[in-house]
């Protein structure tokens, strides 16, 4: 209906409030490429919402956001995740992790 009306974005919209994220992506692919990365950040906050990290992570950095998968592991005090994905894909945060984690082990 939100397709006929070329209104792709509502469409989007509606499927990311009910978390049905294959029709989300599917309309955004075919209607609206780019709110793409607007969906998969909205999955990725929705798996960091159930503690879903490996989710959560797969999911920003699809965005393009590998940055927020780092800091969510840094919130979570999982460094070694935090640190192998700024490794894989934002090279330059390693060392910031590393010294805020031997900041973490000092206290």
């Amino acid at each position: 209906e939100f397709i006929n009306a070329k209104k792709p974005k509502e469409a989007i919209d509606m499927y990311v409030h009910q978390q049905d994220w294959k029709n989300a992506l599917r309309i955004a692919d075919n209607h609206e490429p780019t709110a793409r990365n607007d969906v998969m950040l909205a999955k990725a906050r929705a798996a960091l919402d159930k503690k879903d990290m490996r989710a959560a992570e797969s999911a920003f950095v699809e965005a393009g956001k590998p940055e927020l998968a780092v800091k969510a592991y840094k919130e979570a005090r999982m460094w070694d995740d935090a640190i192998r994905v700024a490794k894989t894909h934002e090279k330059n945060l390693v060392p910031g992790i590393v010294h805020e984690l031997q900041t973490e082990k000092a206290r």
